[in-house]
């Protein structure tokens, strides 16, 4: 006879999976029908499901959503899949012989009608935008700053490792910031490397000609193809030959004139989605389908699908955690069926790991105190008045002092505030950073000697090392 537990289990599991891809609610549970459990015990239900991987959670706090899992999470992608995006991985991880040729359709991007079709539902965009939006804090510019650094790290390995790269995330930090090649690598794959910088940081410049059109595209190529192709010349250029995908039954126009008008229509498509994030999906799609050039299309693509979310402000995408098989997969599923459920469940995938990584940023930046920073000059006075008077009851002289001089009469809101960080700023003195207070060396040290004196008549050293 089943547990509890297991029933509770059982009728959770039902109504997610009833759900369907629009996913469910801890509080939509709760509001069912004929649920009478507690939170608490739909919340265990809930993390003993996902233990079991059965199902996925989306989300944090009380946007978190619950998704039925795929199948296809045994083999082993990494993240949750739909139906649809299940059956396409079979089929293209079907041998190559068994996979019937198909040659390019220009249907597949001309018949996208911008802001009345979507490839990703409203729910998917609204998800993205809500935990991909870049808060303002009073530190943006740090802030900014910080997410520049590392994503200069993270996408230059994760692309590159999407490549076959055999740089690892530190080797190629190495390499970035400080020149340093590491040992057992092939040229090829440092120039990689290399360029994704080049290329990344481009990006990063803001520059007002950076847009979503076929100049920006063509730009971002010959960065990532510099001293990688067998003809330079063809850095940056659309081709005008044709081309082969190597374990890929299909087949891409052959180039010249039609592949060109074709880059630009499409582009122009994009360029009238509202969404940013729709429109990145599509720069991440329809780019490698078109393949407009000799090679390095698809690092061209991934890093084209940033420009839309930079210049909305939101979050980059970073492409770390996405291994080479399921990103090979989900774009044969393009390729070969016109298909893009599994590229979507990458997609979104990889945005939201590239959000975990560039908004745990903030947690690595401390807030400024606004007191602090209202109150600077009476904070930095009263640290250096007490050193010059050095007071027996320093908390008793700073309330005084404040009191006299900092028009604050009391306000309990300004007041305690502005003590305590007068004397803990006084404990925390050292000579690297007393010239900020305004004190002389000599001053602190005849200060630190005094003290050191006094605490050591008392048989204590609160001064010492």
């Amino acid at each position: 006879m089943p547990s509890n537990q297991e029933v509770v289990e059982a009728k959770v599991m039902e109504f997610i999976s009833l759900a369907g891809p629009r996913g469910t609610s801890i509080s939509e549970l709760q509001a069912s029908p004929g649920e009478r459990e507690s939170r608490r015990t739909l919340q265990r239900a809930l993390q003993d499901l996902a233990l079991a991987k059965r199902i996925v959670m989306r989300g944090q706090g009380r946007g978190a959503r619950y998704f039925e899992m795929a199948p296809a999470m045994r083999h082993g992608l990494g993240f949750a899949i739909s139906e649809n995006a299940d059956r396409v991985w079979h089929r293209v991880r079907a041998p190559l012989g068994q996979r019937a040729p198909l040659g390019y359709n220009p249907a597949f991007i001309k018949s996208y009608q911008p802001n009345v079709g979507h490839y990703l539902t409203e729910q998917q965009r609204l998800h993205l935008r809500e935990i991909g939006t870049v808060p303002s804090t009073a530190r943006a510019d740090t802030r900014r700053r910080e997410i520049a650094a590392r994503l200069l790290v993270d996408l230059s390995w994760a692309s590159s490792h999407i490549e076959g790269n055999t740089y690892d995330r530190l080797s190629t930090a190495r390499l970035i910031q400080e020149g340093v090649v590491a040992e057992g690598k092939t040229r090829d794959e440092t120039q990689m490397i290399l360029n994704h910088k080049a290329a990344i940081e481009f990006l990063l410049t803001g520059d007002e000609r950076l847009r979503v059109d076929k100049l920006t595209v063509c730009n971002l190529h010959a960065l990532l193809s510099e001293n990688l192709l067998s003809n330079p010349e063809d850095a940056g250029k659309v081709r005008s030959h044709p081309v082969n995908i190597g374990q890929s039954t299909y087949i891409p126009l052959a180039g010249g004139t039609l592949l060109d008008q074709d880059l630009v229509g499409a582009l122009e498509i994009v360029r009238a989605v509202h969404d940013p994030y729709e429109q990145a999906f599509c720069l991440f799609t329809w780019l490698p389908y078109l393949q407009p050039f000799t090679d390095v299309n698809k690092r061209t693509s991934r890093l084209t699908a940033n420009v839309p979310l930079l210049k909305s402000g939101l979050c980059p995408l970073s492409f770390v955690g996405v291994e080479p098989l399921a990103y090979t997969s989900a774009l044969l599923g393009v390729y070969e069926l016109n298909d893009v459920s599994l590229a979507r469940d990458l997609f979104i995938y990889a945005c939201e790991r590239s959000v975990q990584a560039y908004l745990a940023v903030d947690q690595t930046l401390a807030q400024p105190d606004p007191v602090r920073m209202a109150r600077r000059t009476l904070i930095f006075n009263g640290v250096a008045a007490i050193v010059r008077d050095n007071p027996a009851n320093q908390k008793a002289y700073a309330e005084e002092y404040v009191q006299k001089t900092g028009g604050i009469h009391g306000d309990v809101t300004e007041f305690d505030p502005v003590v305590r960080h007068i004397l803990e700023d006084v404990q925390r003195l050292h000579e690297g950073n007393i010239f900020r207070y305004g004190i002389r060396l000599d001053e602190f040290g005849k200060w630190k000697d005094a003290n050191k004196a006094a605490a050591a008549a008392a048989g204590n050293d609160p001064m010492a090392p």
